[in-house]
């Protein structure tokens, strides 16, 4: 089941790349390759270490990546350089920030219907944000 998430948001993710005008990224996956953009003065290489990389770009956008990135799921030959290039595609890089909009916000409103403040709901909640224990 992860295999085919996993390939699932890597394809959201290089059909969104595919878009870029400006600049160069190069993606290092095992001995795979994969390039999109044009070469030039502007580009970045990034390693993908773990494929749930993959998932937090395309489900979690610019915070899901960032924390991807702080537990060593990827890393980048420049990080300034591929900022920039995300920047200067901001059209392209905004659809991946609205892939969470469409596929995770109608799960999360659903968790938060389930989550209702009745008097039961408001035990449960209650007891799970404060310490009752006098």
């Amino acid at each position: 089941m992860k295999n085919i998430l996993h390939r699932i948001a890597r394809a959201l993710v290089f059909r969104q790349l595919k878009k870029i005008d400006t600049g160069y990224i190069s993606i290092q996956e095992g001995n795979k390759k994969f390039s999109f953009g044009k070469k030039g003065n502007l580009s970045a290489h990034i390693t993908v270490h773990d494929p749930r990389f993959y998932g937090a770009l395309a489900f979690g956008g610019s915070i899901g990546v960032s924390e991807a990135f702080m537990q060593k799921f990827w890393s980048v030959n420049d990080l300034t350089k591929l900022i920039r290039i995300m920047a200067i595609n901001q059209n392209a890089m905004d659809q991946l920030e609205s892939l969470f909009n469409v596929f995770l916000k109608p799960i999360l409103k659903c968790l938060h219907y389930l989550n209702q403040n009745s008097v039961k709901g408001s035990r449960i909640n209650i007891s799970k944000h404060y310490d009752l224990g006098n």
